[in-house]
C-alpha cells in the first residue's frame, strides 16, 4: 500500500474560472458584475482565466523590483510579488486574475491583479 501510495500524483483543487480575456473587459462591464456581489464566504468572489498566447512585454514595477506589469498589448495584469514566477514561462498556458477598481488622484480605473499562473 505504501508503494502505491507514494505513486499518487498529488493534482491541485479544482478551482471554477470565468473565461474572460482582459482585453473584453472594461471598467463598465465589471461594475455591473460587481452587482452579483457581496462576495464572501457562500458567494466567493469570481476569478477570471486567459489564455496564455506567448506574446507578453514584462516591466519591473516597484523599487525593489519584486513587482512587474504583464503587457499583455490591449491590456496589463499587476503581479505583485511576481517577478520570480513569471520568468519562467516555458509551461505557462495562462493566467488567472482578478479585477478590482480603483481610485488614485480622484480618478477611477480598472486594475487586473495576477492571482495565478496555469502550467502544464
Amino acid at each position: 500500500m505504501e508503494k502505491m501510495l507514494s505513486q499518487v500524483e498529488v493534482m491541485g483543487d479544482k478551482e471554477d474560472l470565468l473565461y474572460w480575456t482582459p482585453s473584453e473587459l472594461n471598467l463598465h462591464e465589471w461594475q455591473q458584475a460587481e452587482l452579483l456581489g457581496p462576495f464572501g464566504m457562500e458567494n466567493p468572489f469570481p476569478k477570471l482565466y486567459s489564455p496564455y498566447d506567448g506574446q507578453v512585454r514584462i516591466s519591473p514595477m516597484g523599487k525593489n523590483g519584486r513587482h512587474v506589469k504583464i503587457d499583455l498589448g490591449s491590456s496589463t495584469l499587476l503581479g505583485f510579488g511576481a517577478a520570480d514566477l513569471i520568468s519562467d514561462r516555458d509551461s505557462l498556458t495562462g493566467w488567472v486574475y482578478r479585477p478590482r477598481v480603483d481610485t488614485w488622484h480622484n480618478v477611477i480605473s480598472l486594475q487586473l491583479v495576477l492571482e495565478k499562473m496555469v502550467t502544464l
